[in-house]
């Protein structure tokens, strides 16, 4: 079973938000914070991280927030892992599910954007 970090299963929370409300433009940090009940401070920390790994737009101003870079099924709970804690080393055993799991996490995005 692979446990997430409260930085990661963040981030794929706010990921699934974006996906969901990307037919109406930018989110902010704040909104999605409260929606979910994280610590803004903590999630504006780790949007500014997916926006440097390119997974994410940042757009600042009065309607700045974020956005995704890419259609969400192209986006996979892997990539968002590995941007926000880095790479993570699986036993030789897991790798075979690691694929797998891209899928699952491609169909869960396509849909979330629906």
């Amino acid at each position: 079973m692979l446990r997430l970090t409260k930085k990661a299963d963040y981030g794929l929370m706010a990921m699934k938000h974006l996906a969901e409300h990307a037919d109406q433009g930018a989110c902010s940090a704040k909104d999605i914070a409260e929606e979910y009940g994280i610590p803004q401070e903590a999630l504006a920390k780790i949007l500014q991280g997916l926006a440097r790994a390119g997974l994410l737009q940042s757009q600042h101003g009065m309607n700045g927030g974020y956005t995704l870079t890419r259609d969400p099924r192209a986006i996979s709970a892997y990539e968002v892992i590995r941007a926000i804690d880095g790479p993570c080393s699986l036993p030789p055993a897991s790798r075979c599910g690691a694929n797998a799991t891209s899928r699952n996490a491609a169909r869960f995005a396509s849909r979330c954007a629906k």
